[in-house]
């Protein structure tokens, strides 16, 4: 008897109720990697059964950009908590996403053409996307180790800059 093997992140669907992840890779499938000059980039390509469109991702030393084209067939609700502390500068170029933060009273909506940075240290919560609208996002990530490592805390206090800004 052949065993089936699980995927590593989870897809849980009751009725009428979105589709939850842990992140977006659990439905899709990576087409293409390649590692030049200590940049990795992997192309993501949505499973059919989720919807259509692409997600690009390029890592390099502590710099994270992820790009997203993509339409769902059913709402989405990516939930998690991440312990690493990081810069976010985020672009929602078309579409919309609700986000929510544990220990938070309101919900966050993000829609086209709208744009956050914000430091982000012990997040734990959701980001919700609807069915059936075209969703485009460019997200960057600078870990700690990048902001230092690059002096763009010390040259320019981007981190006390933010931490200063309330919700």
């Amino acid at each position: 008897m052949e065993k089936k093997r699980r995927e590593k992140y989870s897809v849980v669907r009751t009725k009428n109720s979105p589709v939850k992840m842990d992140s977006f890779k659990g439905a899709c499938n990576l087409v293409n990697e390649q590692k030049i000059c200590a940049i990795t980039t992997k192309k993501y390509k949505l499973k059919e059964h989720f919807g259509v469109g692409l997600i690009d991702t390029y890592k390099f030393e502590g710099l994270h950009i992820s790009i997203f084209d993509i339409q769902l067939w059913n709402d989405v609700s990516i939930s998690g908590n991440n312990n690493e502390d990081y810069l976010e500068l985020n672009y929602l170029l078309e579409g919309e996403q609700i986000v929510k933060i544990e220990n938070y009273k309101k919900d966050i909506a993000i829609e086209n053409q709208e744009c956050y940075l914000a430091y982000i240290s012990n997040f734990e919560g959701s980001v919700h996307y609807h069915k059936n609208k075209h969703f485009k996002e460019l997200k960057i990530r600078m870990s700690d180790s990048f902001i230092k490592r690059h002096h763009l805390d010390s040259d320019y206090q981007i981190i006390k800059n933010i931490l200063s800004q309330k919700l």
